[in-house]
């Protein structure tokens, strides 16, 4: 894919612009450590308790644990 195609990967632009308004863009970091730490809380909560609509309006940890349970057989 080549560079600046932002139209060929809609998935990471969206994760991207999220990224950039919910994290980058609030806050003013003090210096690295800061930045993994937010950075760090910021993907958890993404991850583990934001919805996402593309999976049914779980989050993206719910939604592969269920997968893992239909394809488990169980």
């Amino acid at each position: 894919m080549p560079p600046a195609s932002p139209w060929e990967n809609g998935y990471a632009e969206s994760f991207h612009s999220r990224l950039r308004d919910e994290l980058l863009n609030a806050e003013a970091f003090a210096d690295v450590r800061e930045a993994k730490a937010l950075a760090a809380t910021w993907r958890h909560g993404y991850n583990h308790r934001r919805p996402h609509s593309a999976l049914g309006y779980l989050p993206p940890a719910r939604f592969a644990a269920t997968l893992g349970r239909l394809e488990g057989g169980a």
